[in-house]
């Protein structure tokens, strides 16, 4: 029953179980608890960024299911890289970037997210 993002009841006990921690929460007040193995969110999202049109700044959110090393990388609409974001390892959970364009010209540009071995991509339009 030990693996990662699962919560398990066993008793007065509750066992929160991650991929690098484990909480475990006594409660002598609980009288009833679904049987049922609740799973977490598994899937790695990567928000369309707001605000979209932007001018001077823009945050881009994601959600990370695990502990992952996350990159980012801006490119141009010809495909040419034009900024490379490293964030390192973080943990699971919801995170946001906010992303200030330097030198950078109006225009189409795509926001990619790189986290272990899965990419995703989202389109970012800068105003100025």
């Amino acid at each position: 029953w030990i693996g990662s993002d699962k919560i398990i009841s066993y008793g007065s006990y509750i066992y929160i179980c991650q991929d690098f921690w484990i909480t475990i929460l006594k409660n002598d007040l609980i009288t009833s608890i679904d049987t049922d193995v609740v799973t977490l969110q598994k899937e790695f999202i990567l928000y369309q960024n707001y605000p979209n049109p932007f001018n001077n700044g823009t945050k881009i959110k994601y959600h990370l299911p695990s502990f992952e090393n996350v990159k980012i990388f801006i490119f141009d609409i010809t495909g040419k890289l034009m900024q490379t974001i490293n964030l390192g390892y973080q943990h699971r959970g919801d995170y946001e970037y906010g992303w200030t364009p330097e030198n950078l010209s109006t225009g189409m540009y795509m926001i990619k997210l790189i986290v272990g071995n899965q990419t995703l991509v989202k389109k970012a339009l800068l105003i100025k």
